[in-house]
Parts: structure tokens; sequence; C-alpha cells
């Protein structure tokens, strides 16, 4: 059986998890609604969606906020705030029928603090991902796999640099939103949206094997936006990311509820803009002390791309 977890290392287990979610992003227009929505215009529209080519260069932004607390067995609550932003460029440097083999990792910032109370309400501060910045690595496709590297061409080992890689690298060999766009036709306003569930956890950077499943309550077609580089079908977005039925459980496990708007550039299929708030709620674990908790999370999202 496994040994129970301390509170604190519960703690640092759910912001662990928490941090795959944090994407690349800028603001996008907000109301004051339970979910971000901007304006849009109200008509008819089609996704094209653009194979990678060689040279494409995609320069994304992002942040991530996350309020936390929860408490185990009685003991005093532990609160935590988790703040990520960075910016980074890809440039897809070899492409073979469509498919990226190939590309380059630029970090230009980079950076992640998690601060709160501990389990006897004392102060606690982490801050990480700043050697990051300046830095750029390397990520190879060879046989299903993907390899991450330097500029010499040797492995990766640093945990946290491999994480932050594997994040960047999902939407260039995985799936892609845009992708099942474009198979739609002409949409109109109003109009409710299916696509596989799987696109949107590669959107979200998450881990393939987290146990995590994406379940859609909207996926709605709302109408245009003009963004920087781009115009870009809107879309509204409602979805719930809980442990599937065969997931296994290890300590408590999280269930968020999301939603907010996904901006998809018309001429090329790329998401361009992202923009989520939601509430977290931990589920008990069937084993293990009790435990309780909530948290608040807002991500947001810009990406800028540029074709040779």
């Amino acid at each position: 059986m496994q040994a129970p977890r301390t509170p604190a290392a519960l703690l640092a287990l759910c912001a662990a998890t928490l941090s795959t979610l944090a994407l690349a992003q800028e603001p996008s227009p907000s109301s004051k609604g339970e979910f971000p929505s901007g304006a849009a215009k109200a008509e008819p529209a089609s996704v094209a969606f653009k194979p990678a080519v060689t040279g494409e260069k995609r320069s994304q932004t992002g942040s991530m906020d996350l309020d936390m607390e929860i408490q185990v067995a009685g003991q005093p609550r532990m609160s935590q705030a988790m703040t990520k932003a960075f910016k980074r460029a890809l440039v897809l440097t070899e492409v073979k029928e469509g498919q990226v083999s190939l590309a380059q990792v630029e970090f230009r910032e980079q950076r992640e603090t998690m601060e709160g109370s501990g389990p006897g309400g004392e102060p606690v501060k982490q801050e990480r991902g700043q050697e990051l910045a300046g830095k750029r690595f390397e990520l190879a496709r060879k046989g299903g796999a993907t390899l991450y590297l330097d500029l010499e061409g040797k492995t990766i080992e640093n945990f946290a640099v491999k994480r932050e890689l594997e994040q960047a690298g999902r939407c260039l060999f995985e799936p892609q939103v845009g992708a099942n766009l474009a198979k739609l036709g002409e949409l109109k306003p109003g109009q409710k949206v299916e696509i596989p569930a799987e696109g949107m956890k590669v959107l979200l950077e998450m881990p393939a094997d987290d146990g995590l499943e994406v379940k859609f309550e909207e996926f709605v077609y709302r109408g245009t936006r003009e963004v920087p580089g781009a115009k870009a079908a809107v879309f509204r977005v409602v979805l719930t990311l809980a442990p599937g039925e065969n997931a296994p459980q290890q300590g408590p496990g999280m269930k968020l509820r999301l939603g907010g708007e996904l901006l998809v550039a018309l001429d090329s299929g790329r998401v361009v803009g992202l923009e989520m708030a939601g509430k977290l709620a931990f589920i008990q674990p069937a084993q293990g002390p009790s435990f309780e908790g909530e948290g608040v999370l807002r991500l947001e999202r810009s990406t800028r791309v540029e074709f040779p």
C-alpha cells in the first residue's frame, strides 16, 4: 500500500499537476460574466487548415494564475498561490510531408512563483524557471517518440527543462484542434461544434498519460474577430477535466470546470488565442486521510504565426 502523503506533499502534488496547464498566452477582451468573453462579429466563416512547413515560426506568450486552499485530516488550512508566465519562440526547422520532424524552441522569458502557507502556518515561497530565459533547445521526432536535446544534440536530463519542452512540443507533433475544425465546412453563428476531446488536451499542453479526460459542455461558434496578424473564428468553450474511470488514484483527485474563448485563424487553422477561467474541486481519495479543498484558475494565451 502506498504510504500516506504529508499535507505539504499533497499540496505540492496538486500544484505540480496544475502547472502543466500553464499556456502560451496574452489577454483578450473580457466581460464580467462567469467565463471570459469578448466581442465577435456574427458572420459565417470557414477554417482552412494549412499543414506545417519548414521555416514556420510561432511566437507565444502565456500566463496562469491559481489560488487554492486545502485541509487534510483536520489540520490547519493551507493556502497557495501560483503564477506562471513566459514568452517563447518555436521554429519548425524540418518538416516532411506536413509532419514536423525537427523544431527549435527558445525561451525568451520564463518565471514561475509558488507562495502560501505550510501545514504549520509557516510562509512558503519558491521561484523557478528564470534559468531557462534566453536558452534554446531542439525537439526531434523519431519513430513516434519525441527527443529533447540541447543545441549540441545531447539529451536533456533535467526534469524541469524536459517538462517545459514537452509542453511546448505537444502542439507540433500531435492532433490539432484547427485540423478538426477545418473539416466542418462553413460555420454559422450559434452552431454547436463537435471535435475529438484529444485535440483540446493537446492544446492545453497536458500529458497524455495523466489520467485526466476532457468532456465538453459547450463548443459553439460565435463569429469572427480581428486579432494581430490574423482574422480568427471565435468559439465559446466550456469543459470539465476529471480523472477517467480507469485512472489510478494516488492521493486526492482533481476536477476542473473551465470556460471561455478559443480563437482559431481562418487562413491557417492555428490556435491564436485562448482565455479561460474556472474552478477547481478536489475529489476525496478512496483511502488515506480526509481531504477538502478548492481553487480558482485563470489561463490566457496568444500565438502569432509567420509562414516563410
